[in-house]
């Protein structure tokens, strides 16, 4: 998913507004310490020179007016074009925050409870087992697995405590199946095909008991075509998007776009190590490359 993304908020300094360290001025107005803001800009040149990151945004509200505004970088290194307000990024676990508003929208039309368990809008999910390791009988593509005290709800879905996990993320046996399984970072199949791979995985552990990240919003994204009887995108587009005026945000790119896109990068090594390693990956060089 990609968005025009106009508000960065810089939550640590924000989080650092407390009255007597020394960060505002507290006469009239609340104003922002000027050499405060300041060290940001240093941070990310230094930053972006380096080529720890290609790009950065920053833009600060306070009493309904703009304070601070800064760019840094490039959208594209190669044709040296400099990071723009109107920048297009890819937005990636932001789609979380954005789905969790559709089923709750969905929620509130009482389209479901939260205390029902997902299977029954999305019976491929049904009778999930639980991972339980045994190196003694387990194989690369076959884990052992015993019965689910019980089965995840919604509300567990919501609150990444169902049970599944992410491969990109997951260093155990279980994160690595989900890798080879095409678990991982990207889906490669529509929600529907999802979903039916994910139901023959096991669960990293028994509903409720733990909060894991993970692949739990996929999910959401079925439970929202299911009950809604539309594509996500379309819900997503009719129902968040269109009246919230969000017109650079969807799922697929815009040629008529291309100039404002930022080019996304990595560091050398990582992109060939990532289906088999996840995030364990690691650079080879500390210069940023364009990522396939």
């Amino acid at each position: 998913m990609k968005t025009y993304i106009r508000a960065l908020s810089l939550v640590l300094i924000l989080g650092g507004a407390i009255a007597g360290l020394g960060f505002f001025s507290t006469t009239g107005d609340l104003a922002f310490d000027q050499s405060r803001l300041a060290r940001i800009d240093a941070h990310y040149q230094k930053a972006i020179e380096a080529e720890q990151v290609a790009r950065a945004r920053a833009l600060i509200y306070q009493n309904d007016r703009l304070v601070y505004e800064r760019n840094w970088g490039y959208r594209d290194f190669a044709r040296k074009a400099p990071m723009q307000n109107d920048t297009i990024f890819h937005i990636y676990s932001m789609t979380k925050p954005v789905t969790s508003v559709a089923v709750m929208m969905l929620l509130e039309e009482g389209k479901f409870l939260l205390h029902e368990p997902i299977a029954k809008y999305i019976p491929e999910l049904a009778n999930l087992r639980v991972y339980a390791p045994n190196k003694k009988t387990q194989t690369k593509n076959r884990l052992p697995t015993r019965a689910a005290k019980r089965q995840p709800t919604i509300h567990d879905v919501l609150t990444h405590q169902a049970g599944f996990t992410y491969g990109a993320f997951d260093a155990s046996p279980l994160g690595a199946l989900y890798r080879r399984q095409g678990l991982g970072a990207t889906i490669h199949t529509d929600l529907k095909g999802f979903v039916t791979q994910l139901g023959k995985m096991p669960l990293k552990f028994d509903p409720g008991e733990y909060w894991h990240y993970s692949l739990s919003t996929d999910v959401l994204g079925r439970l929202v075509e299911v009950v809604s009887g539309q594509r996500f995108s379309t819900f997503l587009q009719e129902r968040i998007f269109g009246p919230l005026a969000m017109v650079d945000t969807s799922f697929h790119f815009d040629p008529a776009k291309a100039d404002r896109q930022a080019t996304l990068y990595s560091q050398k090594g990582v992109p060939e190590q990532f289906v088999r390693k996840g995030m364990r990956a690691q650079p080879n060089r500390p210069r940023l490359r364009v990522s396939a």
